[in-house]
């Protein structure tokens, strides 16, 4: 099994819908607006509002095609300062390292793209995400979010 990263394609259905699905399985307790209008059109919300990018994690086994197993999106907050969005993993992916290598490329993105800061805005509930941030150095910064459903905030110096 080989894990790869690509950035994500805004022209295919397959991207799109993998995106709403992997989003889906872990954010339906916590579904608020902004989450219902970045799921209707990641791109044009997570890139064309918010200035930022948007990934795809793909698995390829064998000679089988490759399949999407974790998203991620970045979002300018400034010109210095990113925020790590919508991170998931396939439930058949999760233990496998995918979200950490998701996170650990939106990290090296931030840093090309000259960040001092990124963020996160996540949920204690969601120990495996808290445990590979914590990992990659993320710090804990309080509970005061932008989001009625995450009840914690991290952010990495670059």
């Amino acid at each position: 099994m080989t894990i790869s990263i690509r950035p994500f394609n805004k022209d295919s259905p397959t991207d799109l819908i993998a995106f709403q699905t992997i989003t889906n399985q872990w954010i339906e307790p916590y579904l608020e607006d902004i989450d219902k209008k970045i799921l209707a059109d990641p791109y044009g919300v997570i890139v064309g509002e918010f200035g930022g990018y948007l990934f795809v994690g793909e698995e390829t086994t064998g000679d089988s095609p490759p399949s999407i197993v974790g998203v991620v999106g970045l979002a300018k907050v400034s010109s210095d300062v990113y925020e790590m969005v919508k991170l998931g993993v396939a439930q058949t992916a999760q233990g496998k390292g995918v979200g950490k290598k998701l996170a650990m490329h939106t990290i090296e993105k931030a840093r090309e793209l000259n960040a001092k800061k990124l963020e996160l805005e996540s949920h204690s509930s969601l120990k495996a995400a808290v445990k590979i941030y914590e990992s990659l150095g993320f710090v804990h910064i309080g509970s005061n979010t932008h989001y009625v459903t995450a009840n914690m905030k991290m952010e990495l110096c670059l």
